[in-house]
Protein backbone atom coordinates (compact mmCIF):
# COMPACT_ATOMS: atom_id res chain seq x y z
CA UNK A 1 0.00 0.00 0.00
CA UNK A 2 1.46 3.32 -0.85
CA UNK A 3 2.48 5.77 2.39
CA UNK A 4 -0.45 7.93 1.48
CA UNK A 5 -3.05 5.13 1.60
CA UNK A 6 -1.38 3.72 5.27
CA UNK A 7 -1.85 7.13 7.08
CA UNK A 8 -5.46 7.79 5.95
CA UNK A 9 -6.27 4.00 7.29
CA UNK A 10 -5.04 5.43 11.01
CA UNK A 11 -8.18 7.19 12.11
CA UNK A 12 -6.95 10.06 15.16
CA UNK A 13 -8.42 9.90 18.33
CA UNK A 14 -6.48 12.55 19.71
CA UNK A 15 -3.49 15.41 19.10
CA UNK A 16 -0.70 14.43 22.00
CA UNK A 17 1.32 16.97 20.80
CA UNK A 18 2.11 19.40 17.89
CA UNK A 19 4.94 21.78 17.99
CA UNK A 20 8.18 21.82 15.71
CA UNK A 21 9.30 18.94 16.03
CA UNK A 22 5.91 17.17 14.71
CA UNK A 23 2.94 15.97 15.77
CA UNK A 24 2.75 12.85 17.98
CA UNK A 25 -1.10 11.32 17.70
CA UNK A 26 -3.27 8.72 19.61
CA UNK A 27 -4.45 6.87 16.46
CA UNK A 28 -6.17 3.38 15.60
CA UNK A 29 -6.50 1.34 12.66
CA UNK A 30 -9.67 -0.69 12.33
CA UNK A 31 -10.00 -2.73 15.23
CA UNK A 32 -6.11 -1.94 16.72
CA UNK A 33 -4.56 0.05 18.82
CA UNK A 34 -5.03 2.43 20.25
CA UNK A 35 -1.31 3.22 18.62
CA UNK A 36 0.79 6.43 18.97
CA UNK A 37 1.87 7.87 15.40
CA UNK A 38 4.73 10.42 15.23
CA UNK A 39 5.35 12.11 12.69
CA UNK A 40 8.60 14.00 11.96
CA UNK A 41 10.14 16.81 9.32
CA UNK A 42 12.41 14.72 6.96
CA UNK A 43 14.91 16.76 7.43
CA UNK A 44 15.66 16.10 11.46
CA UNK A 45 13.86 12.32 11.54
CA UNK A 46 16.29 10.00 12.75
CA UNK A 47 15.81 6.64 10.18
CA UNK A 48 18.82 4.84 11.24
CA UNK A 49 17.41 4.97 15.06
CA UNK A 50 14.21 3.94 14.24
CA UNK A 51 15.36 0.85 11.90
CA UNK A 52 17.13 -0.30 15.00
CA UNK A 53 14.39 0.20 17.38
CA UNK A 54 12.24 -1.94 15.19
CA UNK A 55 13.87 -4.91 15.25
CA UNK A 56 13.85 -4.71 19.34
CA UNK A 57 11.52 -6.78 21.70
CA UNK A 58 12.74 -5.42 24.58
CA UNK A 59 9.38 -3.87 26.73
CA UNK A 60 10.83 -1.06 28.16
CA UNK A 61 11.29 0.24 24.53
CA UNK A 62 8.51 1.49 22.32
CA UNK A 63 7.47 -1.56 20.23
CA UNK A 64 7.27 -0.19 16.65
CA UNK A 65 4.63 -1.10 14.33
CA UNK A 66 5.25 1.00 11.24
CA UNK A 67 7.29 3.11 9.63
CA UNK A 68 6.91 5.45 6.31
CA UNK A 69 7.59 8.46 4.61
CA UNK A 70 4.88 10.93 3.79
CA UNK A 71 6.26 14.23 1.15
CA UNK A 72 7.17 16.37 4.32
CA UNK A 73 7.16 13.81 7.28
CA UNK A 74 8.86 10.14 8.37
CA UNK A 75 6.39 8.61 10.59
CA UNK A 76 6.76 5.81 12.85
CA UNK A 77 3.78 4.06 14.92
CA UNK A 78 4.68 2.03 17.62
CA UNK A 79 2.37 0.90 20.77
CA UNK A 80 0.92 3.09 22.86
CA UNK A 81 1.82 2.86 27.32
CA UNK A 82 -0.93 4.27 28.73
CA UNK A 83 0.74 5.72 32.38
CA UNK A 84 2.02 8.89 34.07
CA UNK A 85 5.45 10.39 33.22
CA UNK A 86 7.99 10.33 36.23
CA UNK A 87 8.30 14.18 35.92
CA UNK A 88 4.30 14.34 37.14
CA UNK A 89 4.72 12.02 39.75
CA UNK A 90 7.42 13.42 41.34
CA UNK A 91 5.91 16.77 40.96
CA UNK A 92 2.11 15.55 42.55
CA UNK A 93 4.08 13.28 45.68
CA UNK A 94 7.52 14.39 45.86
CA UNK A 95 10.73 12.00 46.67
CA UNK A 96 10.57 8.49 46.12
CA UNK A 97 11.10 5.86 48.11
CA UNK A 98 14.71 3.78 48.18
CA UNK A 99 12.92 0.57 47.12
CA UNK A 100 10.60 2.09 43.96
CA UNK A 101 13.45 4.36 42.90
CA UNK A 102 16.14 1.57 42.79
CA UNK A 103 13.24 -0.20 41.10
CA UNK A 104 12.29 2.81 38.06
CA UNK A 105 16.13 3.22 37.71
CA UNK A 106 16.39 -0.69 36.86
CA UNK A 107 13.71 -0.79 34.70
CA UNK A 108 15.23 2.22 32.73
CA UNK A 109 18.87 0.28 33.12
CA UNK A 110 16.92 -2.98 30.79
CA UNK A 111 15.87 -0.19 28.67
CA UNK A 112 19.17 0.98 27.69
CA UNK A 113 20.84 -2.16 27.94
CA UNK A 114 18.84 -2.98 25.01
CA UNK A 115 19.43 0.15 23.49
CA UNK A 116 23.14 0.03 23.64
CA UNK A 117 23.46 -3.31 22.27
CA UNK A 118 21.59 -2.09 19.36
CA UNK A 119 24.44 0.57 18.90
CA UNK A 120 21.97 3.60 19.93
CA UNK A 121 22.84 6.17 22.87
CA UNK A 122 19.47 7.83 24.11
CA UNK A 123 21.16 10.67 25.28
CA UNK A 124 18.25 11.93 27.04
CA UNK A 125 17.09 10.29 29.99
CA UNK A 126 15.09 12.40 31.83
CA UNK A 127 12.07 12.46 34.49
CA UNK A 128 9.69 13.61 31.20
CA UNK A 129 10.59 10.85 29.17
CA UNK A 130 9.98 8.38 31.68
CA UNK A 131 6.34 6.57 31.57
CA UNK A 132 5.43 4.62 35.04
CA UNK A 133 3.00 2.24 33.38
CA UNK A 134 1.08 -1.02 35.33
CA UNK A 135 4.38 -3.25 34.35
CA UNK A 136 6.82 -0.64 35.37
CA UNK A 137 8.82 2.08 33.91
CA UNK A 138 9.15 2.76 29.95
CA UNK A 139 11.87 5.36 28.08
CA UNK A 140 10.29 7.19 25.23
CA UNK A 141 11.08 10.46 23.31
CA UNK A 142 14.04 9.14 20.83
CA UNK A 143 13.98 12.62 19.72
CA UNK A 144 17.75 13.50 20.43
CA UNK A 145 18.78 9.32 20.24
CA UNK A 146 21.80 8.54 17.96
CA UNK A 147 23.63 5.75 16.17
CA UNK A 148 26.79 5.30 18.54
CA UNK A 149 30.36 5.23 16.76
CA UNK A 150 30.61 1.49 17.99
CA UNK A 151 28.41 0.77 14.80
CA UNK A 152 30.81 0.25 11.56
CA UNK A 153 31.66 3.32 10.46
CA UNK A 154 30.34 2.97 6.47
CA UNK A 155 26.67 1.86 7.84
CA UNK A 156 26.66 4.56 10.61
CA UNK A 157 27.99 7.56 8.18
CA UNK A 158 25.10 6.01 6.00
CA UNK A 159 22.61 5.91 8.41
CA UNK A 160 23.13 9.48 10.06
CA UNK A 161 23.49 10.91 6.53
CA UNK A 162 19.99 9.13 5.39
CA UNK A 163 19.10 10.95 8.65
CA UNK A 164 20.60 14.34 8.83
CA UNK A 165 22.11 15.11 5.44
CA UNK A 166 25.24 14.61 6.80
CA UNK A 167 28.30 12.67 6.61
CA UNK A 168 29.38 12.54 9.96
CA UNK A 169 29.10 9.07 12.22
CA UNK A 170 28.21 8.54 15.37
CA UNK A 171 26.84 10.17 18.10
CA UNK A 172 28.86 13.75 17.51
CA UNK A 173 27.69 16.51 19.79
CA UNK A 174 23.78 16.25 21.06
CA UNK A 175 22.20 18.03 23.54
CA UNK A 176 19.69 17.16 26.19
CA UNK A 177 17.60 18.11 29.14
CA UNK A 178 20.23 20.55 31.30
CA UNK A 179 21.16 19.09 35.18
CA UNK A 180 20.42 15.36 33.53
CA UNK A 181 22.62 15.30 29.93
CA UNK A 182 26.24 14.82 30.58
CA UNK A 183 28.92 17.18 30.05
CA UNK A 184 30.33 15.70 27.08
CA UNK A 185 27.05 16.47 24.99
CA UNK A 186 27.40 19.85 24.92
CA UNK A 187 31.45 19.62 24.51
CA UNK A 188 32.89 16.77 23.28
CA UNK A 189 31.76 13.18 21.45
CA UNK A 190 28.76 11.25 23.18
CA UNK A 191 29.07 7.27 23.86
CA UNK A 192 27.00 4.84 26.39
CA UNK A 193 28.34 6.50 29.03
CA UNK A 194 26.53 9.55 28.86
CA UNK A 195 23.71 7.81 29.19
CA UNK A 196 25.06 6.18 32.44
CA UNK A 197 25.40 9.54 33.53
CA UNK A 198 21.90 10.91 33.24
CA UNK A 199 20.66 7.53 34.84
CA UNK A 200 22.56 8.26 37.63
CA UNK A 201 21.28 11.96 37.84
CA UNK A 202 17.74 10.48 37.68
CA UNK A 203 18.35 8.36 40.62
CA UNK A 204 19.29 11.28 42.57
CA UNK A 205 16.14 13.02 41.42
CA UNK A 206 13.96 10.63 42.80
CA UNK A 207 15.62 10.02 45.90
CA UNK A 208 15.65 13.59 46.61
CA UNK A 209 13.08 14.65 44.19
CA UNK A 210 14.92 17.57 43.62
CA UNK A 211 16.06 18.99 39.64
CA UNK A 212 19.79 18.98 39.42
CA UNK A 213 19.88 22.01 37.57
CA UNK A 214 21.93 25.16 37.55
CA UNK A 215 19.07 27.01 39.46
CA UNK A 216 19.08 23.76 42.08
CA UNK A 217 22.43 21.70 41.65
CA UNK A 218 23.16 23.06 45.30
CA UNK A 219 20.23 22.36 47.27
CA UNK A 220 20.15 18.67 44.99
CA UNK A 221 23.83 18.04 46.60
CA UNK A 222 23.06 18.78 49.99
CA UNK A 223 20.12 16.69 49.51
CA UNK A 224 22.04 13.79 48.34
CA UNK A 225 24.30 14.53 51.62
CA UNK A 226 21.62 14.03 53.95
CA UNK A 227 21.37 10.68 55.33
CA UNK A 228 17.66 10.42 56.33
CA UNK A 229 16.57 10.83 52.99
CA UNK A 230 18.68 9.33 50.16
CA UNK A 231 20.81 5.69 51.45
CA UNK A 232 24.04 6.16 51.72
CA UNK A 233 24.80 3.48 49.92
CA UNK A 234 23.00 4.41 47.01
CA UNK A 235 24.33 8.25 47.10
CA UNK A 236 27.25 6.63 46.24
CA UNK A 237 26.05 4.94 42.96
CA UNK A 238 24.42 8.59 42.08
CA UNK A 239 27.86 10.35 42.82
CA UNK A 240 30.02 7.89 40.59
CA UNK A 241 27.19 7.22 37.75
CA UNK A 242 27.21 10.95 37.10
CA UNK A 243 31.29 11.54 37.67
CA UNK A 244 31.81 14.40 34.99
CA UNK A 245 35.14 12.50 33.45
CA UNK A 246 33.31 9.61 31.73
CA UNK A 247 36.19 6.91 32.35
CA UNK A 248 35.66 7.93 35.89
CA UNK A 249 32.06 6.56 36.04
CA UNK A 250 30.53 2.90 35.58
CA UNK A 251 31.91 1.75 32.18
CA UNK A 252 28.71 -0.31 31.33
CA UNK A 253 25.04 -0.26 31.58
CA UNK A 254 25.23 -3.78 33.21
CA UNK A 255 28.13 -2.26 35.68
CA UNK A 256 25.71 0.19 37.18
CA UNK A 257 22.88 -2.52 37.46
CA UNK A 258 24.37 -4.31 39.62
CA UNK A 259 25.74 -1.57 41.73
CA UNK A 260 22.43 -0.70 42.36
CA UNK A 261 21.36 -4.04 43.31
CA UNK A 262 24.41 -4.14 46.04
CA UNK A 263 23.62 -0.88 46.87
CA UNK A 264 19.64 -1.98 47.73
CA UNK A 265 21.18 -5.61 49.47
CA UNK A 266 23.55 -3.50 51.75
CA UNK A 267 26.65 -4.55 50.39
CA UNK A 268 28.94 -2.09 50.60
CA UNK A 269 31.48 -2.92 47.95
CA UNK A 270 30.27 0.18 45.80
CA UNK A 271 29.72 2.16 48.68
CA UNK A 272 33.45 2.65 49.00
CA UNK A 273 35.73 5.62 47.79
CA UNK A 274 37.22 4.42 44.17
CA UNK A 275 40.49 6.96 45.40
CA UNK A 276 41.65 6.40 41.81
CA UNK A 277 39.04 7.10 40.00
CA UNK A 278 37.83 10.42 41.72
CA UNK A 279 41.43 11.32 41.70
CA UNK A 280 41.33 11.54 37.91
CA UNK A 281 37.69 12.91 38.15
CA UNK A 282 39.04 15.77 39.99
CA UNK A 283 42.34 16.04 37.67
CA UNK A 284 39.88 16.61 34.66
CA UNK A 285 37.62 19.11 36.74
CA UNK A 286 40.70 21.19 36.94
CA UNK A 287 41.92 20.88 33.24
CA UNK A 288 38.33 21.57 32.37
CA UNK A 289 37.69 24.55 34.57
CA UNK A 290 40.25 26.42 32.30
CA UNK A 291 37.60 26.68 29.83
CA UNK A 292 34.40 26.34 31.78
CA UNK A 293 35.21 28.73 34.43
CA UNK A 294 33.78 31.86 35.30
CA UNK A 295 34.31 35.37 33.11
CA UNK A 296 37.30 36.24 34.93
CA UNK A 297 39.15 32.82 33.63
CA UNK A 298 41.69 33.73 30.51
CA UNK A 299 43.06 30.79 28.75
CA UNK A 300 44.60 31.87 25.47
CA UNK A 301 43.56 35.40 25.35
CA UNK A 302 40.02 33.95 25.49
CA UNK A 303 37.10 34.64 27.78
CA UNK A 304 35.01 31.50 29.35
CA UNK A 305 31.23 31.76 29.81
CA UNK A 306 29.36 31.71 33.25
CA UNK A 307 27.80 28.28 33.80
CA UNK A 308 25.01 30.63 33.61
CA UNK A 309 25.86 31.96 30.21
CA UNK A 310 26.30 28.07 28.73
CA UNK A 311 22.95 27.14 30.20
CA UNK A 312 21.02 29.86 28.68
CA UNK A 313 22.54 29.10 25.14
CA UNK A 314 21.77 25.51 25.91
CA UNK A 315 18.60 25.84 27.19
CA UNK A 316 17.73 28.14 24.70
CA UNK A 317 19.10 26.22 21.25
CA UNK A 318 17.94 22.87 22.75
CA UNK A 319 14.53 24.30 22.46
CA UNK A 320 15.05 24.18 18.77
CA UNK A 321 17.17 21.29 18.55
CA UNK A 322 15.20 19.00 20.64
CA UNK A 323 12.12 20.04 18.85
CA UNK A 324 13.86 19.77 15.35
CA UNK A 325 17.43 17.92 16.00
CA UNK A 326 18.65 19.52 13.45
CA UNK A 327 18.37 23.19 14.15
CA UNK A 328 20.53 25.61 16.12
CA UNK A 329 21.86 27.03 12.39
CA UNK A 330 24.38 29.22 13.72
CA UNK A 331 26.87 29.98 10.98
CA UNK A 332 29.37 32.77 11.07
CA UNK A 333 31.24 34.44 8.26
CA UNK A 334 33.72 37.24 7.79
CA UNK A 335 31.97 40.86 6.54
CA UNK A 336 32.10 41.38 3.06
CA UNK A 337 33.52 38.40 1.79
CA UNK A 338 31.91 37.02 -0.87
CA UNK A 339 30.04 33.36 -0.32
CA UNK A 340 30.73 30.51 -3.26
CA UNK A 341 26.70 30.47 -4.18
CA UNK A 342 25.39 27.92 -7.16
CA UNK A 343 21.53 27.65 -7.46
CA UNK A 344 19.21 27.42 -10.62
CA UNK A 345 16.91 30.65 -12.13
CA UNK A 346 13.24 30.54 -10.91
CA UNK A 347 10.63 33.19 -9.99
CA UNK A 348 11.79 34.73 -7.17
CA UNK A 349 8.81 35.30 -4.05
CA UNK A 350 9.73 37.13 -1.45
CA UNK A 351 8.58 36.27 1.93
CA UNK A 352 9.57 38.63 4.43
CA UNK A 353 12.90 40.86 5.25
CA UNK A 354 13.95 43.10 7.92
CA UNK A 355 14.36 46.50 7.78
CA UNK A 356 17.71 46.59 9.78
CA UNK A 357 20.68 48.78 8.20
CA UNK A 358 23.73 47.03 7.49
CA UNK A 359 27.22 48.02 9.51
CA UNK A 360 29.86 50.15 8.48
CA UNK A 361 32.94 47.71 6.29
CA UNK A 362 35.95 46.91 8.28
CA UNK A 363 39.03 45.85 6.62
CA UNK A 364 41.99 44.26 6.85
CA UNK A 365 42.45 41.10 9.15
CA UNK A 366 41.42 40.92 12.85
CA UNK A 367 44.58 39.50 15.19
CA UNK A 368 44.14 36.20 17.50
CA UNK A 369 41.43 37.30 20.21
CA UNK A 370 43.45 39.07 23.00
CA UNK A 371 40.78 39.98 25.30
CA UNK A 372 42.00 43.38 27.55
CA UNK A 373 39.25 43.97 29.89
CA UNK A 374 35.72 43.41 31.36
CA UNK A 375 33.16 45.76 29.69
CA UNK A 376 32.05 48.95 31.16
CA UNK A 377 28.50 50.18 31.11
CA UNK A 378 29.50 52.73 28.11
CA UNK A 379 30.79 49.19 26.49
CA UNK A 380 27.73 47.53 26.91
CA UNK A 381 25.56 50.32 25.66
CA UNK A 382 28.19 50.56 22.80
CA UNK A 383 27.59 47.04 21.75
CA UNK A 384 24.15 46.98 21.88
CA UNK A 385 24.49 50.08 19.04
CA UNK A 386 27.31 48.12 17.27
CA UNK A 387 24.74 44.79 16.97
CA UNK A 388 22.95 45.25 13.93
CA UNK A 389 20.19 42.57 11.85
CA UNK A 390 21.33 43.55 8.53
CA UNK A 391 18.84 40.54 7.14
CA UNK A 392 16.37 38.68 7.67
CA UNK A 393 13.98 36.44 5.52
CA UNK A 394 10.69 33.87 6.21
CA UNK A 395 8.74 30.65 5.12
CA UNK A 396 5.51 29.46 6.86
CA UNK A 397 5.62 25.96 5.39
CA UNK A 398 2.51 23.96 5.06
CA UNK A 399 2.36 23.41 9.07
CA UNK A 400 2.05 26.63 10.29
CA UNK A 401 5.79 26.42 11.41
CA UNK A 402 8.43 29.67 10.36
CA UNK A 403 11.53 28.50 8.72
CA UNK A 404 13.92 31.72 9.00
CA UNK A 405 17.06 33.10 8.89
CA UNK A 406 19.14 36.33 9.52
CA UNK A 407 22.68 38.06 9.78
CA UNK A 408 23.77 39.85 12.65
CA UNK A 409 26.38 42.43 12.19
CA UNK A 410 29.36 43.44 15.03
CA UNK A 411 30.71 46.73 13.63
CA UNK A 412 32.61 47.53 16.46
CA UNK A 413 36.19 47.56 16.09
CA UNK A 414 36.75 46.24 19.59
CA UNK A 415 34.19 44.43 21.16
CA UNK A 416 32.81 40.82 21.74
CA UNK A 417 29.51 39.79 22.12
CA UNK A 418 29.12 36.39 23.42
CA UNK A 419 25.50 35.04 22.82
CA UNK A 420 23.19 37.94 21.58
CA UNK A 421 19.88 36.88 22.35
CA UNK A 422 17.15 37.74 19.20
CA UNK A 423 13.21 38.28 19.81
CA UNK A 424 11.25 36.46 17.14
CA UNK A 425 7.12 37.47 16.86
CA UNK A 426 4.84 35.99 14.71
CA UNK A 427 1.63 38.45 14.62
CA UNK A 428 -1.68 37.65 12.90
CA UNK A 429 -2.94 40.25 10.36
CA UNK A 430 -4.72 42.52 12.90
CA UNK A 431 -1.67 42.88 14.54
CA UNK A 432 -2.10 40.67 17.98
CA UNK A 433 0.80 38.01 18.92
CA UNK A 434 1.22 34.59 17.64
CA UNK A 435 3.79 33.93 19.39
CA UNK A 436 7.19 35.09 20.78
CA UNK A 437 10.40 33.42 21.18
CA UNK A 438 14.11 34.52 22.13
CA UNK A 439 16.67 32.65 20.56
CA UNK A 440 20.20 32.87 21.46
CA UNK A 441 22.96 33.06 19.18
CA UNK A 442 26.99 32.34 18.85
CA UNK A 443 29.81 34.46 19.65
CA UNK A 444 30.07 37.04 16.83
CA UNK A 445 33.42 39.00 16.82
CA UNK A 446 34.51 42.57 16.16
CA UNK A 447 33.93 43.23 12.19
CA UNK A 448 32.07 39.72 11.63
CA UNK A 449 28.59 38.97 10.66
CA UNK A 450 26.64 35.83 12.50
CA UNK A 451 24.09 34.00 10.10
CA UNK A 452 21.34 31.76 11.51
CA UNK A 453 18.80 29.79 10.32
CA UNK A 454 16.18 27.92 12.16
CA UNK A 455 12.30 27.25 12.26
CA UNK A 456 10.29 29.21 15.09
CA UNK A 457 6.62 28.87 15.53
CA UNK A 458 3.41 26.94 17.42
CA UNK A 459 1.94 25.86 14.09
CA UNK A 460 -0.36 28.75 13.88
CA UNK A 461 0.91 30.87 10.24
CA UNK A 462 1.42 34.45 11.60
CA UNK A 463 0.75 37.20 8.48
CA UNK A 464 4.57 39.06 9.71
CA UNK A 465 7.08 38.09 11.45
CA UNK A 466 9.59 40.66 13.07
CA UNK A 467 13.05 40.27 14.47
CA UNK A 468 14.71 42.28 17.04
CA UNK A 469 17.85 42.43 19.44
CA UNK A 470 17.81 42.00 23.13
CA UNK A 471 20.22 44.26 24.84
CA UNK A 472 23.04 42.30 25.94
CA UNK A 473 24.40 41.73 29.62
CA UNK A 474 27.20 42.56 31.40
CA UNK A 475 28.89 39.20 31.10
CA UNK A 476 27.95 39.01 27.08
CA UNK A 477 30.43 41.75 26.39
CA UNK A 478 34.32 41.88 26.45
CA UNK A 479 36.85 44.62 25.30
CA UNK A 480 38.95 42.32 22.74
CA UNK A 481 39.03 41.08 18.89
CA UNK A 482 39.30 37.87 17.65
CA UNK A 483 38.27 35.90 14.03
CA UNK A 484 35.95 32.70 14.06
CA UNK A 485 37.25 29.78 12.77
CA UNK A 486 37.00 29.98 8.59
CA UNK A 487 35.66 27.72 6.42
CA UNK A 488 35.51 28.07 2.30
CA UNK A 489 32.58 26.26 0.01
CA UNK A 490 34.01 24.35 -2.72
CA UNK A 491 32.09 22.59 -5.94
CA UNK A 492 28.75 23.83 -4.70
CA UNK A 493 26.09 22.41 -6.39
CA UNK A 494 22.11 22.09 -6.03
CA UNK A 495 20.09 19.68 -7.81
CA UNK A 496 15.96 19.66 -7.67
CA UNK A 497 13.93 16.15 -8.51
CA UNK A 498 10.33 15.80 -9.82
CA UNK A 499 9.15 15.62 -6.09
CA UNK A 500 10.41 18.95 -5.28
CA UNK A 501 13.33 17.91 -3.24
CA UNK A 502 16.42 20.04 -2.89
CA UNK A 503 20.18 18.05 -3.01
CA UNK A 504 22.78 20.95 -2.11
CA UNK A 505 26.16 18.87 -2.10
CA UNK A 506 29.76 20.01 -2.51
CA UNK A 507 33.15 20.05 -0.03
CA UNK A 508 34.08 22.46 2.90
CA UNK A 509 38.17 23.20 3.74
CA UNK A 510 39.20 24.58 7.02
CA UNK A 511 41.18 27.74 5.97
CA UNK A 512 41.38 29.47 9.26
CA UNK A 513 41.65 28.45 12.82
CA UNK A 514 39.62 30.58 14.53
CA UNK A 515 39.82 31.75 18.28
CA UNK A 516 36.74 30.04 19.64
CA UNK A 517 37.04 28.82 23.42
CA UNK A 518 35.72 25.19 22.82
CA UNK A 519 37.26 22.45 20.74
CA UNK A 520 35.14 22.00 17.40
CA UNK A 521 34.31 18.23 16.44
CA UNK A 522 32.02 19.24 13.46
CA UNK A 523 31.15 21.35 10.88
CA UNK A 524 27.28 23.49 10.82
CA UNK A 525 26.37 23.87 7.23
CA UNK A 526 23.29 26.37 6.68
CA UNK A 527 21.69 26.08 3.22
CA UNK A 528 20.29 29.45 2.83
CA UNK A 529 18.11 30.23 -0.15
CA UNK A 530 17.64 33.78 -2.00
CA UNK A 531 14.93 35.15 -4.52
CA UNK A 532 16.14 37.04 -7.39
CA UNK A 533 16.27 40.13 -5.72
CA UNK A 534 19.00 38.50 -3.21
CA UNK A 535 16.35 38.28 -0.31
CA UNK A 536 16.56 35.39 1.82
CA UNK A 537 13.35 33.07 1.64
CA UNK A 538 14.67 30.48 3.36
CA UNK A 539 17.01 28.29 5.52
CA UNK A 540 18.25 24.70 6.61
CA UNK A 541 21.13 22.63 7.25
CA UNK A 542 23.54 19.84 7.69
CA UNK A 543 26.41 19.42 9.40
CA UNK A 544 30.05 17.08 8.81
CA UNK A 545 32.78 16.48 10.79
CA UNK A 546 35.07 19.03 11.23
CA UNK A 547 38.08 18.69 9.22
CA UNK A 548 42.08 19.25 9.58
CA UNK A 549 43.74 22.78 8.30
CA UNK A 550 43.51 22.83 4.63
CA UNK A 551 41.64 19.62 4.57
CA UNK A 552 38.45 19.02 2.94
CA UNK A 553 35.08 17.18 3.77
CA UNK A 554 32.45 16.44 1.40
CA UNK A 555 28.57 16.66 2.75
CA UNK A 556 25.16 16.37 0.74
CA UNK A 557 22.09 18.28 2.29
CA UNK A 558 18.67 17.23 1.06
CA UNK A 559 16.23 20.12 1.70
CA UNK A 560 12.55 19.42 1.48
CA UNK A 561 8.94 21.76 0.44
CA UNK A 562 10.97 24.73 -0.42
CA UNK A 563 9.98 28.15 -1.68
CA UNK A 564 10.62 29.63 -4.91
CA UNK A 565 13.91 30.68 -4.91
CA UNK A 566 16.91 31.91 -7.32
CA UNK A 567 20.11 30.90 -5.60
CA UNK A 568 21.30 28.48 -2.94
CA UNK A 569 24.32 29.22 -1.07
CA UNK A 570 25.91 27.47 2.03
CA UNK A 571 27.89 29.15 5.13
CA UNK A 572 29.56 26.63 7.50
CA UNK A 573 30.85 27.39 11.05
CA UNK A 574 32.73 25.87 13.46
CA UNK A 575 30.24 24.02 16.22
Amino acid sequence: MHAMGIDDAYRVQHVLVRNANGVTELVTIEDAGPFVRKKMPLQSANRAVWAALAGSACPRLPQVAATYEMPDWFVAVYDYVPGESLANAVERAGALGAVIAAQIAQDVCEALLALHALHIAHLDIAPANIILAADGAHLVDFGNARVLGSLDAASAGAADKAATGSGAAGASRPKGTWGFAAPEQYFYKADERSDIFAAGRLLGYMLTGIQPDDENIEEFEAALLDEDRVPVALRAVVERASRFEPSARYQSVDELSLAIFRALQGDGADTAVDHAAADKDNAVRRDEGKRQSGPQQRVDGRRGPRPAQIALVVLACATALMSLTVCGKVLMGRKGEDQQTAGQQVPGDALGTSGSDGGEQLDGDNESNTVSAEATASDIERAYQSLKISESGWHVDSNGYVDYALTIQNTSEDLIVEYPEVIITGRAADGSVVFSKSQVMGVVYPGYDLTFACMTGDGTAPATVEFALSKPQDYQVSVGTGRPTEYKVLDLSARKDGSGKLTVSGEVEKTVEGDEWLDSQSVWLSVILRDDQGRIVYGWNGFVENPGLGEQMPFSIEVYSVPDYATVEVVPIAQ
